[in-house]
């Protein structure tokens, strides 16, 4: 089956409208919510990779989409490996995580400027502005969260027992909020860390996550991104739950449902959308097709 790249605008009476992104890559990642109130995500081209020195590196695109579906697509004069989350920056710049090159990379103006993460291999899977001025990268094959500067110097700092994380947010606390899996307990439900810019962590377990029927033995996956909400909680992703944290540390679950014919969705980015919604990039597997969608949740 081929796969299809649409937005999908869910309304709160349960009515879907499909948007076709105007052209169709494979890859869909990153989301976020940019001062013009568009949503901003990336996309990477399939097809022939474009070669850069030794490596072969597919070439990317910053698009946007307005809250009637509306897109604009902007070629980058760079090319990433594997763009995984974008942010907007305290500096109004867009910063890209970017697990392939092991790089924190900023836009400016269409120009990129790399920053090598100190530990190799890092993995790194989301990034964020914090209250404090900086960006703040989880890093999950590390095991740590790292502090970004503006100008670039990057700070690096464990997680408690080495736990993977997988997303970050910066919270209407003004600390971090980071959601992670424990090594110790591969495929358990995993934690949320509540963290200070000064680094330190306080630890929330997240609860097994709710099931489809179709899903009773799945095992519970590592949490996803994690997101503030307008409601002044953070969200996060798990299987295909949408969970909500207070910043007392109180979750509640949520169960998305499928759409026709589906056996249920995972799902990926997750943002603040505009309406006072919670929107997210997921893939659906159905009957008929497979396909990165970007969805909302009022």
């Amino acid at each position: 089956m081929g796969s299809v790249s649409v937005i999908l605008k869910i309304t709160t009476a349960g009515m879907f409208t499909d948007y076709p992104i105007p052209n169709q890559y494979p890859s869909v990642a990153g989301l976020t919510l940019g001062a013009d109130g568009n949503l901003w995500f990336l996309e990477s081209q399939g097809g022939a990779p474009v070669t850069t020195g030794a490596r072969d590196v597919n070439q990317s695109i910053v698009a946007e989409v307005s809250p009637s579906g509306r897109f604009s697509e902007y070629p980058l004069a760079t090319s990433f490996m594997t763009p995984s989350a974008m942010t907007t920056g305290p500096d109004c710049n867009l910063w890209i995580a970017d697990v392939g090159t092991n790089d924190v990379v900023r836009i400016s103006n269409g120009t990129a400027n790399r920053y090598q993460i100190p530990t190799p291999n890092s993995d790194p899977t989301a990034i964020v502005s914090g209250a404090d001025g900086n960006l703040w990268l989880a890093e999950s094959d590390a095991g740590r969260i790292a502090r970004v500067t503006t100008s670039g110097n990057i700070t690096e700092f464990p997680t408690p027992d080495g736990s993977e994380p997988w997303g970050i947010a910066s919270g209407p606390d003004g600390n971090l909020w980071v959601s992670a899996s424990q090594r110790m307990l591969p495929g358990g439900p995993g934690e949320v860390f509540k963290m200070t810019t000064s680094g330190a962590f306080t630890s929330y377990p997240i609860p097994s996550a709710k099931r489809l029927a179709s899903q009773e033995l799945l095992r519970d996956p590592r949490p996803g991104m994690i997101t503030p909400g307008p409601d002044g909680n953070l969200w996060f992703i798990a299987l295909n739950n949408l969970d909500r944290i207070t910043t007392s540390g109180v979750i509640t679950q949520f169960l998305i449902p499928p759409l026709a014919n589906d056996t249920g969705s995972s799902l990926g980015s997750i943002v603040s959308g505009p309406a006072d919604s919670i929107s997210y990039i997921g893939e659906s597997t159905s009957s008929a097709r497979e396909q990165p969608m970007v969805g909302s949740l009022t």
